[in-house]
């Protein structure tokens, strides 16, 4: 976004460019993805983040770059594109993008093999080739929602930190590749360890506060008190 206020006379009074966040930020290190383009060469005087982690990724790599935490005003409650009868118990497996296929197929194959006692849906990145993972599994049924699931799980799409944010129950697939990292006791690396974290209680939205500082209304007043200031 470039901001632009003109007073009388044409005579310019603002002008300063403002970033805003559009997914969660992973500082990839040394692994070789366009993704990094997000945060190591940020331009602007002013990056809109969702949470004090995105914060801290900024500040690392564009120290010049003022951070303003506002939250995300909108959690993507997508609706299915399939017709669902009844209202069973299930698990959405959120996948990712298509550089992480090894550890998506990985992922669906431990919660196939799990102790779950739920319905097993997936949700597909938009980069994925749908028919190589209906070839692999077939299985699997695509479900666009999450709000309604009993469990999501996921490696190191934003859809983990939204579901964490609603207080919907969360677990994450960690592997070698680098990713925001949750509690031990949210995360699996094998079917064992999946089995043994499929029960726990906790107050899920006091852990994403640090990835998505707020939602909804605290959210929007965030972002309009932001560029009202800007106007005084």
């Amino acid at each position: 976004i470039m901001y632009f206020d003109f007073r009388k006379n044409d005579v310019l009074f603002y002008l300063y460019s403002v970033t805003l966040q559009h997914g969660q930020y992973i500082d990839y290190r040394e692994l070789e993805t366009v993704n990094v383009i997000n945060y190591k060469h940020c331009v602007s005087d002013y990056f809109l983040a969702w949470g004090r982690n995105t914060e801290l990724l900024i500040n690392k790599y564009c120290p010049r770059t003022h951070v303003v935490v506002c939250g995300k005003p909108n959690i993507q409650l997508e609706s299915d594109n399939v017709s669902f009868e009844g209202d069973s118990r299930f698990c959405l497996i959120v996948l990712d993008q298509c550089i992480f296929d090894k550890q998506n197929f990985e992922m669906i194959q431990m919660v196939k093999n799990s102790n779950l006692n739920l319905d097993i849906y997936v949700k597909f990145h938009p980069s994925n080739n749908k028919l190589q993972y209906y070839k692999k599994f077939d299985w699997i049924i695509e479900r666009g929602e999450f709000k309604k699931a009993d469990l999501v799980i996921g490696h190191t799409t934003s859809v983990i930190y939204e579901a964490l944010t609603l207080n919907i129950k969360t677990l994450r697939y960690a592997t070698d590749i680098p990713a925001l990292k949750l509690p031990n006791f949210l995360e699996f690396s094998s079917v064992h360890e999946l089995n043994d974290k499929l029960e726990y209680k906790v107050l899920l939205a006091e852990i994403s506060y640090e990835f998505i500082e707020c939602i909804e209304e605290e959210s929007l007043t965030k972002y309009k008190s932001f560029f009202n200031d800007r106007q005084a």
